[in-house]
């Protein structure tokens, strides 16, 4: 079984240092006409529509994972608050994420942020994740799962404006979330694997072992209406 996805586009402008894949993942200030712009951390707020009840996946425990890095920030996932992130290396690894909600729930709505933490020029990409590959367990078993959704989650944007007498290029990150509409699911357990982040081929090549995975926010809800 397999979800629908929708996407919303408000943005948020990350400064980069340079368009080549070989600069730093840190860029200088942006002139205070366009910081001024720029949402601050409420921005990235979801608020549920009526009838969809509470985030079931808020502070969902941790129950096993692949991944090589971030270990104590996984929880940043789960946390309600989209403004923050989940980021860890091992590049390559696909990371796998099986998370508890505590007992058995229903759900058929998943809301999930997706922002990016590092990159290495809009010539190199980031680490917003791409590819999400997630299943639900059948029932209270933690051991057999079914797929509810392969999805591609929209990634940063590259973009570049003329500052006084350079370019300076910024990503584009969605404030709004991706939002994956299922059949009514029963489950006690969920497991997340990031497939692949918005890496470009002069990052893979470059830096295999210092690049990244990264997501911020997947919420579940039961929507009534």
């Amino acid at each position: 079984m397999s979800g629908r996805t929708y996407c919303g586009y408000c943005l948020f402008f990350l400064l980069l240092l340079a368009t080549a894949p070989g600069c730093a993942p840190r860029g200088p200030s942006l002139p205070k006409d366009i910081a001024d712009t720029l949402p601050k951390e409420e921005d990235f707020e979801f608020r549920a529509p009526e009838g969809w009840g509470i985030n079931l996946l808020k502070d969902a425990r941790l129950v096993s994972t692949t991944a090589e890095g971030g270990i104590n920030q996984i929880s940043r996932m789960v946390d309600g608050k989209p403004a923050t992130s989940w980021a860890g290396k091992g590049y390559g690894h696909r990371p796998q994420f099986t998370l508890d909600f505590g007992r058995e729930v229903e759900f058929n709505r998943l809301v999930i942020y997706n922002r990016h933490t590092d990159m290495r020029g809009t010539g190199g990409g980031n680490n917003a994740a791409k590819d999400l590959v997630i299943s639900a367990s059948v029932g209270s078993s933690p051991d057999s799962f079914a797929l509810l959704s392969e999805t591609t989650l929209p990634g940063p944007r590259a973009q570049c404006a003329p500052v006084e007498d350079k370019h300076v290029c910024f990503y584009v990150d969605n404030t709004d979330p991706t939002i994956i509409i299922l059949p009514r699911v029963k489950s006690r357990f969920i497991r997340i694997q990031i497939a692949s982040a918005y890496w470009l081929p002069p990052a893979e090549t470059q830096w295999p072992t210092e690049l990244s995975y990264a997501l911020s926010e997947v919420m579940a809800f039961m929507a009534r209406n």
